[in-house]
């Protein structure tokens, strides 16, 4: 599947809209869709055999998906494949990556979660024929605006060079926004940007969890001893890290719940800095505070078949 070009020395992956500006090629016009945080995945059809498959090639179970399924048989050519992101609600609010991972995992299908699985389509590979030299434009038009149903497709607007800003800021989710020129092919990475709002945290190492595949995880806590979750594996930071350390750990999202009048705060999508940065610190980690702010900067709210977005463009605490 396509994804933003990332090379020795250059990546189309931005933390900030200044660096996008700095980065965006001149002489386009862009499409900016939200960036959906759920699981990339293909739809594949023929006649009446449709499959999921994820990015890393793994075969969604179709009893996981069975609701979609249905929907697509009715609603799409019998000889299809999109490129999306299979998402999952419950009582409205999205369950990000880790819930749609968590519930592909389960052996057993609640009817919330049957009933809450969401296909956001974002582009279009094949339909009776191959699609991918085309234009984005053209790919555009053939998938609609369809906002409705389990299938759906992703917010999105067209803006030139020196608008694509604002255009972010319309369209953006929690996670930030995805960038491709309109007159790009699909498999021209180098015109495929992504944006992600993330927010640099230093949090205090409480416990080490090595993985099976040979990397470690780390349960984290803010300056007052309060657990704010577990990070992604890192392989690269095996061997250097230990209880107590003060480690700088990049995320997208904070959430907040409410124990005995007392808030809770925990993050999503936690990557520790690599080596190279500064991951490794000696100081204090960050107080409750910063996560209340982060909390309150990144609170908005998926909604079925679109999103709220938040207010603001903070860019993080770096």
């Amino acid at each position: 599947m396509a994804k933003p070009e990332k090379k020795a020395f250059k990546t189309n992956e931005v933390f900030s809209i200044a660096r996008l500006r700095e980065i965006l090629p001149a002489g386009h016009s862009w499409d900016v869709s939200a960036k959906m945080d759920g699981i990339r995945c293909q739809l594949h059809r023929v006649g009446e055999r449709l499959q999921f498959m994820t990015d890393e090639g793994h075969i969604v179970p179709e009893a996981k998906v069975a609701a979609i399924v249905a929907e697509a048989k009715s609603s799409l050519p019998e000889r299809c494949v999109l490129d999306g992101e299979l998402m999952l609600y419950l009582k409205g609010k999205n369950q990000h990556h880790e819930g749609v991972v968590r519930y592909l995992r389960t052996r057993e299908t609640t009817a919330a979660e049957a009933s809450g699985i969401r296909y956001a389509i974002w582009d279009i590979l094949w339909n009776g024929n191959d699609l991918t030299d085309r234009p984005f434009a053209e790919r555009s038009r053939i998938l609609g605006d369809d906002q409705k149903g389990r299938i759906f497709r992703a917010p999105h607007t067209e803006a030139d060079t020196d608008v694509v800003a604002g255009a972010i800021r319309k369209v953006q989710s929690a996670e930030g926004a995805m960038i491709r020129a309109t007159d790009a092919a699909y498999w021209a990475t180098h015109l495929l940007f992504k944006y992600k709002k993330m927010f640099d945290v230093d949090v205090t190492v409480v416990r080490v969890l090595p993985t099976r595949a040979g990397a470690e995880r780390y349960v984290c806590a803010d300056s007052a001893g309060n657990v704010v979750g577990t990070t992604y594996a890192a392989s690269y930071l095996k061997g250097q890290v230990k209880r107590g350390d003060v480690i700088t750990v990049s995320i997208q999202k904070v959430g907040r719940r409410i124990t005995n009048g007392k808030a809770h705060f925990h993050w999503f999508s936690p990557s520790p800095v690599p080596p190279g940065g500064t991951a490794i610190r000696r100081k204090a980690a960050d107080p409750p505070s910063v996560f209340a702010e982060i909390w309150k900067e990144t609170r908005g709210s998926y909604l079925r078949g679109g999103l709220q977005a938040n207010a603001g463009d903070n860019q993080g605490k770096r």
